[in-house]
């Protein structure tokens, strides 16, 4: 099996779960089978599904109780050094975006927001 063609896993973190289960859905649908769509709504949920499994993207909320992605993020370069993460936020500000970048992240984008809020 070429690089190319091996399957990838996301492992999507938001304490938001309509979110996870919405972009969980989509990214199946994107996938056609190629993608393997794991979800955690907290840092503790996602750092057992990491010791298990070997993924290849991590998709952090920062805005998440107890930890946020960012302390989150931190930690994973410390436990998981190479892991790679990419950061979401509702709430983009120029400072976030410099925290996550210099903590590890290779991307930091915005999280869309429905009319409700969420």
């Amino acid at each position: 099996m070429s690089e190319s063609s091996k399957r990838k896993t996301f492992l999507f973190v938001d304490d938001n779960a309509a979110f996870v289960t919405g972009i969980q859905e989509l990214f199946t649908e994107m996938a056609h089978g190629r993608w393997d769509i794991l979800t955690a709504e907290n840092h503790s949920q996602a750092l057992v599904l990491l010791t298990k499994l070997r993924v290849d993207v991590v998709v952090l909320d920062i805005g998440m109780p107890m930890m946020d992605g960012i302390e989150f993020l931190q930690l994973l370069s410390r436990t998981h050094p190479g892991q790679q993460v990419v950061m979401l936020s509702g709430d983009v500000t120029d400072e976030k975006r410099k925290t996550c970048l210099e903590s590890g992240a290779v991307l930091f984008l915005e999280q869309p927001i429905q009319a409700d809020g969420h």
